[in-house]
């Protein structure tokens, strides 16, 4: 017998019961056990007995899944779709001993048929409403009756979220109940698919995406109005039915005004490709209506682009590129794309919740003047906008790092080369040793601690570059000093005799110290500007 077998029933007083278990262990174990179905149907005058021990059996089996396996009182049938069956099963309404033998399972007033979609925090079943003799699905706690007083609030949460909304657009509750140790509560079954399912449909097709993500966003709106924030807005929780109608689903993250946080300090819930940049930080009371708007945008994305704003090889990753990277514009993945369907998604998509719609009605209304041919209120980035986006990218403090070495090499390898010419005599001078002198002055003070600080702050510390910006404006200004007083006070160069290779070779040097200093300023203001951020 198997571990989940190996169970203690107080109904097996009954010793026939008890020796046609033994009978189906027996062919079980050899191999060619019938199914509990066909030993039910043997044996119908233990119907009752048979289909109570088999439903045991299940739960316990479903025990020693992982957590991520087993859902409401976790058996085969939830993991799997039952084949062949319409959506009505029955023709009347079946006693529960019917319905177990059938190998359907109980929930209240429910015959659960098949799980639909599962989450961090519920699953969803399709399921008859037996009084009400319809389809509706089904959402429960995923852990069942073993659900932690936490998980149990969420969930009340939730439930007590979702009744406070009625729009056309969002799933709506019909009754909420206790069964077995579970909560649950079922909602209109939508038939049809999620917009997961079809992000490539609407490819080709951008204005169908503004209409879809208008629909839903007045929905949000509806559901800002009465203090509700979904938190959690991707395509996986928009359902399509049959007509192409969106619905909102999945409030599983949601939170209404005056309500206490649920989540602690540190703790980061959502979907990481759709999450809002404050939503990474997993700060207590961060997320607002400009969240939402947020989703809503990412949305409008992986509809445009056929994939999420951002995607990278991890979650960390996924998360660092959300807090920092601006998402690459749609038309640049999609050619299709109006310049302002564009604007209009990555106005949504702003790091700054300040820079987003003020509210998801306002790009509901932005997205119809778009339909409609007339002018959006949205405006595309500045010039000096996407500049500092551009430059507070993370990677910007290696590149910069990274041309500021490169720089202070070459004047290293420039400036000894040159003491080489002068002490061999190779290169004809009238003071030699001052010369030497002054080029040593050039490279020990102030070349190579160009290297030392470049290639510290290439290998991430932040405070040389501070150091190397400061010793970039030095030389610049030191040369800047020089070349003046070349000019003014008709100082004698003694490098350079010829007044026009003078000024050639000045103002290249000066070139370079100018790319120094701002490759430096570079990577000073990415690194506050990220510390700032994170």
């Amino acid at each position: 017998m198997m571990a989940g077998d190996e169970i203690t029933w107080h109904g097996l007083e009954d010793e026939q019961v008890c020796e046609v278990l033994a009978a189906y262990f027996e062919e079980l174990e050899a191999g060619h056990g019938p199914d509990p179905r066909e030993l039910i149907a043997r044996h119908p005058e233990m119907e009752s007995r048979l289909s109570e021990f088999f439903s045991a059996r299940r739960m316990v089996s479903g025990l020693a899944k992982p957590d991520h396996e087993r859902g409401f009182a976790a058996t085969a049938i939830d993991a799997e779709p039952i084949a062949g069956r319409a959506s009505s099963p029955f023709d009347g309404s079946p006693s529960v001993d019917k319905a177990a033998a059938e190998g359907y399972r109980i929930l209240g007033d429910h015959l659960l048929l098949n799980a639909i979609k599962g989450g961090g925090m519920g699953l969803v079943y399709r399921a008859w409403h037996r009084s009400l003799r319809r389809v509706v699905a089904v959402k429960v706690v995923r852990s069942g009756q073993f659900a932690t007083p936490a998980e149990r609030r969420r969930f009340q949460a939730e439930t007590e979220a979702v009744a406070a909304l009625d729009h056309p657009n969002i799933v709506p509750i019909h009754d909420v109940g206790h069964d077995n140790g579970c909560d649950y509560y079922s909602m209109k079954f939508i038939e049809g698919s999620s917009l997961a399912d079809r992000l490539g449909d609407f490819r080709d097709d951008p204005r169908g995406a503004a209409r879809v993500v208008a629909s839903v966003a007045q929905a949000i709106f509806h559901a800002h109005q009465r203090g509700v924030l979904h938190r959690d807005l991707k395509p996986s929780n928009i359902l399509l039915d049959g007509d192409g109608q969106p619905y909102v689903t999945d409030f599983g993250l949601a939170k209404r005004a005056g309500d206490p946080e649920l989540t602690v300090t540190g703790e980061v819930l959502g979907s990481p490709p759709y999450m809002a940049p404050e939503q990474t930080a997993g700060t207590r009371g961060c997320t607002t209506v400009a969240t939402d708007v947020y989703g809503l945008g990412a949305i409008l994305y992986a509809l445009l682009a056929g994939r999420p704003p951002f995607r990278a090889g991890s979650v960390i990753e996924t998360i660092d590129l959300v807090r920092s990277q601006p998402p690459a514009p749609p038309r640049r993945i999609n050619p299709l794309v109006d310049l302002d369907l564009q604007t209009i998604c990555l106005k949504c998509l702003e790091k700054d919740p300040d820079s987003r719609y003020p509210s998801a009605r306002e790009l509901s209304n932005d997205l119809q003047r778009w339909l409609g041919g007339e002018p959006i209120r949205a405006r595309a980035a500045s010039l000096s906008r996407r500049a500092y986006l551009w430059c507070r990218h993370p990677d910007r403090q290696k590149q910069s790092a990274f041309l500021a070495f490169l720089i202070g090499l070459y004047l290293c390898v420039f400036c000894m080369f040159g003491m080489t010419l002068v002490g061999s005599g190779v290169t004809a001078c009238p003071n030699p040793p001052l010369q030497l002198l002054l080029l040593s002055c050039w490279l020990v003070p102030g070349y190579l601690p160009v290297v030392l600080w470049s290639w510290l702050a290439r290998r991430g510390r932040w405070w040389a570059f501070c150091l190397g910006l400061v010793q970039s404006v030095v030389l610049l200004t030191v040369l800047s000093l020089f070349m003046l007083s070349l000019c003014s006070f008709g100082t004698q160069d003694l490098f350079v005799e010829n007044p026009y290779e003078r000024s050639f070779s000045h103002s290249s040097v000066f070139a370079i110290f100018l790319l120094l200093t701002l490759s430096f300023a570079e990577g000073t203001y990415s690194m506050f500007a990220n510390r700032r951020c994170s």
